[in-house]
């Protein structure tokens, strides 16, 4: 069974700039699993709350 912990949030598609999370509505983000060290696809900010936190 995955925990929280086990996956990554890659924001490097943000391009190290500091955004207001009210921009993030609508941008897909990688998510990586650790364990597998392999993308679970891309997620919506909103997904990414329901599903991994």
């Amino acid at each position: 069974m995955a925990r929280k912990n086990d996956y990554l949030i890659d924001l490097r598609p943000l391009g190290g700039q500091v955004i207001r999370l009210d921009k993030l509505v609508g941008t897909m983000l990688p998510v990586i699993d650790r364990r597998a060290r392999r993308s679970v696809g891309e997620y919506s900010l909103e997904d990414i709350q329901r599903k991994f936190l």
